[in-house]
């Protein structure tokens, strides 16, 4: 997985309608980090989107959804070739 495959899904999915409203297109590179930091090799689906669901709970002490979350972890394992 490389961090441009992450970067690409989360702000492809803008989780937090953050880029919709005109925020810097670099505003969810310190969450793109910290998930990058903890994706392991060999993680399932479920553990990444458990990952993308932490950080950004952590981030904006805020929940988003969890389907979202099982997408971009299905999408960013399916462009990681």
């Amino acid at each position: 997985m490389t961090k441009d495959i992450v970067k690409f899904v989360v702000d492809k999915a803008d989780p937090m309608g953050l880029l919709e409203l005109c925020c810097p297109a670099d505003e969810y590179d310190s969450e793109i980090k910290m998930i990058f930091a903890r994706i392991r090799k060999g993680m399932s689906a479920d553990e990444i989107a458990k990952v993308i669901h932490t950080v950004f709970l952590e981030m904006f002490s805020e929940s988003i959804d969890t389907e979202l979350c099982d997408t971009m972890a299905s999408e960013m394992l399916s462009l990681d070739c």
